[in-house]
């Protein structure tokens, strides 16, 4: 199997010039093995392991070398995450929906969540299944609209400080912590920040979702006690609305590393900058 020494695009053997970026092929030594594969693990091989897990596989070949060299890895590593984000947006927007139902229909609607969700479930599974496949089969799949921006930031340099602070909130504190412990990381300002920002955001969600369930759980058997379904489906309609508007703000601040920009949340932004000397 050939790949381009320019772009790292597959060819057809036999060919004078790369159909992805156009470079000639100038004889056996413009065409070189995927870095991935030089370790044992392919690149079709790595690119189907980076689905396994969704964000979370994801972000790992997109950290760690050589696979975040390999650009055929590095696509199917952003559209993994994309997808994992995708598939939470969409289960967060079908809940606050079918909690409104619920509330106008008194109750009824409520038995729409297991048949909706069950169905959602399936086809996203069936197309992750689809989505493994294609990597394992070499193909640069783009799902549609995501796959644009997979292609987009995997053809970016690996090293690329605004991809770096994106991933710091891809796994919440997680990885804001693995960036301030890379060597090739922990000295970039801009990352630095991110990474402190998304560290600080994932604190102070976890302590407002803590309030939330026990006020959620209060609530729930006061109105069990004294009655009040419709205000018991208004208040839970509430907190889905303001959940959604949290988790739009979090891909909101993700979006902002993204375009390069040192955007501060509130308060919180300013303890990031503070820690990270910017």
């Amino acid at each position: 199997m050939a790949f381009c020494a320019s772009c790292g695009a597959q060819m057809t053997e036999g060919t004078a010039f790369c159909g992805s970026c156009g470079a000639p092929v100038g004889g056996a030594a413009a065409v070189v093995t995927p870095v991935a594969a030089s370790t044992g693990i392919a690149s079709n091989v790595a690119g189907l392991l980076a689905y396994v897990l969704g964000p979370i596989t994801g972000t790992i070949f997109l950290l760690v070398e050589p696979y975040r060299q390999d650009k055929f890895v590095r696509f199917h590593a952003f559209q993994s995450i994309l997808y994992g984000i995708a598939a939470g947006v969409l289960f967060s927007i079908v809940g606050a929906v079918l909690s409104l139902i619920s509330m106008l229909t008194l109750g009824i609607g409520a038995l729409l969540y297991i048949p909706v969700y069950l169905l959602l479930s399936l086809l996203f599974f069936l197309y992750w299944l689809f989505l493994l496949y294609k990597a394992y089969n070499n193909e640069r799949y783009m799902v549609p609209y995501i796959g644009t921006i997979a292609a987009s930031a995997s053809d970016m340099p690996a090293g690329s400080s605004n991809l770096y602070g994106f991933l710091a909130y891809v796994l919440w504190f997680i990885t804001g912590i693995i960036l301030l412990m890379d060597d090739s990381t922990k000295q970039d300002k801009f990352v630095r920040f991110h990474a402190y920002q998304s560290i600080f955001f994932s604190v102070a969600m976890f302590v407002l979702w803590i309030f939330y369930w026990i006020f959620g759980l209060v609530f729930g058997v006061a109105v069990a006690i004294t009655g009040g379904f419709f205000l018991h489906l208004l208040v839970f309609l509430v907190f889905r609305l303001v959940s959604l508007a949290m988790y739009g703000y979090y891909l909101f601040i993700m979006s902002k590393a993204y375009q390069n920009e040192l955007y501060k949340v509130p308060v919180i932004g300013d303890l990031a900058a503070k820690q990270a000397g910017v």
